[in-house]
């Protein structure tokens, strides 16, 4: 791992580490050109440009002439910024987006967790928050997976899938799906799987087959399965037909215990 100048923000973190290949291509670049963007400092934390800081030191180039500092005013949300300029330059397929939007989604939570604590810090020494006759602050608009979901441009359902694969899936699952080889979809039905199953998939380039099987496989099994709630309800609309047959003065007592009878099961 590069030593790095200054400390890196966390939203840097959320785009994977270019390749050896495309950090070369990069130095070559600068050293044969200049440098087309500036780095960008959040708070005196490398925001954007981790990249970049690193090959101007090895060129033996001054990065401080090449820097513009940004503090939390100017860019409210470091998580959209970093994901809005990299996606200008890399072109990633929304399954790599989907996998950047589940780390966002952790950092947006921790945010969202760290506003919590700082408002209770300002009610102070124990006292009771006196809230009936205040305006009540208004709810987020979005909750995390929602608010990461929009700042990559995929849906909450992809990044579900992709929060999956993070918490599940081996290692090589999780960088086939970041460097593009797979989709974000079947990686999370892979993802369920053993390890070694994942692994072998992975090693065998069939993650898309395997991820067929697993989803015929819970098809095959919600098939087989007896739906307890639509046969009682069923049973019960039987025995009310029944009954209705019957003289009134006896209906109250026979659908007394057809509740009794179906809400508890008696037939199993």
């Amino acid at each position: 791992m590069p030593e790095y100048p200054l400390p890196i923000h966390p939203a840097a973190d959320l785009l994977p580490l270019m390749t050896d290949t495309e950090y070369a291509e990069l130095k070559q670049d600068i050293a044969n050109t200049e440098l087309r963007d500036n780095i960008v400092l959040w708070n005196d934390r490398i925001l954007d440009g981790r990249h970049r800081i690193r090959a101007l030191i090895e060129l033996g180039i001054n990065w401080k002439m090449h820097v513009d500092r940004y503090d939390e005013i100017e860019i409210p949300d470091p998580v959209a910024f970093v994901v809005s300029k990299n996606l200008q330059r890399r072109h990633l397929s929304s399954s790599q987006r989907a996998m950047v939007a589940a780390k966002a989604k952790g950092y947006y939570e921790c945010e969202g967790k760290e506003a919590q604590r700082e408002g209770g810090k300002k009610v102070g020494n124990g006292r009771k928050k006196v809230v009936a006759n205040l305006p009540q602050p208004k709810k987020p608009e979005k909750k995390s997976r929602d608010k990461a979901a929009a700042a990559v441009g995929v849906s909450g359902k992809l990044v579900d899938a992709a929060r999956k694969v993070r918490n599940d899936g081996v290692p090589e699952l999780v960088k086939a799906v970041e460097s593009g080889k797979v989709a974000v979809s079947a990686a999370a039905e892979v993802a369920k799987l053993p390890k070694a199953e994942q692994e072998q998939a992975v090693k065998t380039n069939t993650v898309k087959q395997k991820a067929a099987e697993v989803r015929s496989a819970k098809k095959e099994k919600k098939a087989s399965e007896f739906n307890t709630t639509e046969a009682t309800q069923q049973l019960f609309q039987v025995l009310k037909h029944e009954v209705n047959r019957w003289p009134e003065e006896h209906r109250h007592i026979a659908i007394h215990w057809i509740h009794q009878f179906t809400e508890k099961k008696m037939w199993l």
